[in-house]
């Protein structure tokens, strides 16, 4: 079996990276909320569009963005466990 070393710097590391993700998704997110909201969508080509964004949106939203933030929290609770451990 293979071994790896996981030191708590590495987990921390790991899990500041995914809420900076999540961070920089949510604020993507944000601008093209914003700049769909700045358009008229009287035409049915821009309909569809914004539509379809939404709906594509939903599993980023429902997914991966709360998955970000459970891995994230499992990482710094691991962590702990190492540091308790006396293993940095």
């Amino acid at each position: 079996m293979a071994k790896s070393k996981a030191t708590a710097e590495t987990l921390r590391q790991f899990s500041s990276t995914l809420k900076k993700n999540h961070e920089d998704i949510l604020a993507v997110k944000q601008s093209m909320d914003n700049e769909l909201q700045s358009f008229l969508w009287e035409d049915p080509v821009g309909a569809a569009f914004r539509a379809k964004y939404y709906e594509d949106l939903k599993p980023i939203e429902s997914k991966l963005l709360p998955n970000l933030v459970s891995y994230s929290e499992y990482l710094d609770h691991e962590a702990a466990i190492i540091n308790e451990y006396g293993g940095e």
